[in-house]
């Protein structure tokens, strides 16, 4: 007999995760982190536009605001009603950072103005960077700026009168994802954020992406930085040439952060030799790119087969196009908790910086 029935909605995920989702997770994060309001407070009616802007007591507290509301189901106190959130994403598609921030500002009750170009269609012409930030200044309260050119992003900046966060500006930065990538670092293991680390507990983490070249890892190896003793070591994988920009490398190291590339490494060494030997070693590994290295599908299944069943995998576009499907049902599987944390760290900030 034919079932005529409404159908119900999956009862259950059909993907394994890693520990990092466990609902206890969060509750340990908010049991270490002491309360200091007049810390988040900074952050009011200011732009956010790099994580060196950020320091280690700030970044603590936008991890115990995102945690307490990870703890709250919804709805939300709609603190931010009435308030206008910008997200203006030029020249991009729409993208797991935009529908972050547009979940995270519905749930504090704000309303949200998406812009996806200018109003010219070109993101070059300065005067028109400078009539765009009027319009900002003139319909909203915030802006959530990303554009593919950084001289784009300045103008917009420079002439906003109202509060900018950098969602992507270029090659250069996107703190807010530094944070949610930090936050699920730390909602797993959250002594690392306290210093007098044990040897034996601090974190190797491997990144895919050159740090210079790609904001996202640019961002959360300077939030890293106010943390150097959670990490033991970090290993940059590639060969690419000029992987650092001038400079980056030391300052990241006089934070007191051990950084090596494979390329140093392993000078003679293919790039499945270097994964053979790394990846069994690796708690963290994070990814900026869809398809981070070209294997083939038997080098694939090497890699994944090689990684700790406790080690932690993290992509900031939420799946990863070649191994996705491998690691979707493995205990490795960090990145949907990680985008799902994105919500509760951005609702924190603009809460923050708009709220109080």
């Amino acid at each position: 007999m034919e079932d005529n029935r409404l159908p119900l909605p999956a009862s259950s995920r059909r993907f394994q995760e890693h520990e990092v989702a466990r609902p206890e997770r969060v509750a340990q994060m908010l049991e270490r982190l002491p309360d200091d309001p007049d810390v988040l407070a900074r952050m009011k009616g200011r732009h956010l536009l790099s994580a060196s802007h950020l320091d280690r007591e700030l970044v603590m507290q936008i991890f115990r605001a995102a945690a307490r509301y990870e703890q709250t189901p919804r709805p939300h106190k709609t603190t931010l009603a009435g308030q206008i959130i910008v997200n203006a994403f030029l020249d991009h598609a729409v993208n797991q950072t935009r529908i972050s921030f547009e979940s995270a500002a519905c749930s504090l009750g704000a309303s949200i103005m998406n812009v996806d170009r200018s109003p010219t269609g070109d993101t070059e012409d300065a005067g028109a960077m400078i009539e765009l930030a009027e319009m900002f200044n003139s319909y909203g309260d915030l802006v959530v700026l990303k554009t593919r050119a950084t001289e784009t992003f300045d103008a917009i900046v420079e002439n906003a009168m109202i509060p900018v966060i950098n969602a992507g500006n270029g090659e250069v930065e996107n703190p807010s994802q530094a944070l949610v990538d930090l936050y699920t670092i730390f909602k797993w293991k959250p002594e690392l954020m306290f210093p007098d680390v044990a040897e034996a507990q601090k974190l190797q983490v491997g990144l895919f992406g050159a740090p210079g070249h790609t904001r996202t890892t640019h961002s959360l190896l300077i939030l890293m930085g106010l943390f150097p003793w959670a990490f033991k070591r970090i290993v940059v994988f590639g060969r690419v040439s000029q992987i650092f920009k001038p400079g980056q490398r030391e300052r990241l190291e006089a934070a007191g952060l051990t950084i090596e590339t494979t390329a140093e490494l392993y000078k003679q060494e293919t790039t499945v030799g270097c994964l053979n030997i790394e990846l069994p070693k690796m708690d963290v590994i994070y990814s900026d790119l869809l398809k981070p290295l070209e294997l083939s599908k038997i080098n694939r299944e090497a890699a994944v087969a090689a990684l700790k069943p406790s080690a932690m995998v993290l992509c900031p576009s939420v799946h990863l196009k070649e191994f996705g499907g491998m690691l979707d049902s493995s205990t490795n599987n960090a990145y949907f908790s990680q985008a799902r944390n994105s919500v509760y760290v951005r609702m924190a900030v603009l809460q923050a910086m708009l709220g109080g």
